[in-house]
């Protein structure tokens, strides 16, 4: 027996996706309590993005077309419900994140190509790292595998929406003193102005791009940046200044 695979109307998910940014943007909205709302939380103000983008997009699957399966990441996935989760996420999901949402997900413009997405559905059985990633994509599978209707669906995906937005104002409040004051413009200039006042051996330039890219990269998770002496051979297997 052929298993169905279904398709989903990107634009019917595209309205509903619009619906419930709009519902969670609002405040004064109350949106209905679902029994994974501290599994949505956990998932969506976790460091690993790849893993919003998959609870994001699936949620938003299956508000469109029930008879998705939500686990599925590729319509070729051997199971009954299998879609196409990566058109819809770089189809719909991406843009609006970028329109309405101001990259909150992590403004990745493909994320179903990081390797969390590349398998044919979520599976506890799927490859990640040891820890905080291999935690979310059990509470991922959980959520997944036990939200059935169109509007539990609908229900946490703007659960999502809403944390996602929360998730940027904590991000905020954590911000260092330096970039909330008026001049802090000024401070990083003066503060790279002294460093470059010191030759260290040439290594100035690569310690400041360091420095910026280990800020940057400290809110995701899965992420290490290691500078590398300046005049080490470009051939060398360990020049790089990020892994994933």
């Amino acid at each position: 027996m052929s298993l169905t695979k279904p398709t989903v109307d990107q634009r019917a998910a595209e309205q509903l996706l619009r619906e419930a940014i709009a519902i969670a943007q609002d405040d004064s909205r109350e949106i209905p309590a679902t029994e994974w709302d501290i599994e949505i939380r956990t998932i969506i103000q976790g460091k690993h993005l790849t893993f919003r983008y998959i609870l994001v997009t699936a949620l938003l699957g299956k508000s469109t077309n029930p008879s998705i399966n939500a686990l599925a990441l590729q319509a070729g996935a051997d199971v009954e419900g299998a879609y196409d989760a990566r058109s819809l996420c770089h189809g719909v999901v991406v843009l609006l994140e970028r329109q309405l949402l101001n990259s909150l997900l992590g403004g990745s413009n493909e994320p179903f190509l990081n390797k969390p997405a590349r398998f044919p559905m979520i599976s506890p059985s799927n490859v990640v790292r040891a820890g905080k990633d291999r935690e979310l994509l059990l509470i991922l599978h959980k959520v997944l595998s036990e939200v059935e209707t169109s509007e539990q669906a609908f229900n946490s995906l703007c659960t999502a929406v809403r944390f996602t937005i929360e998730r940027q104002t904590a991000r905020s409040g954590l911000l260092p003193q330096l970039l909330e004051s008026a001049d802090s413009h000024l401070k990083t200039i003066e503060f790279i102005d002294a460093c470059v006042t010191k030759s260290i051996e040439g290594q100035v330039a690569a310690i400041l791009a360091g420095t910026v890219l280990s800020i940057y990269f400290d809110q995701f998770e899965g992420f290490e940046v290691i500078v590398h002496p300046v005049n080490q051979s470009g051939a060398s297997s360990n020049v790089y200044w990020f892994i994933s």
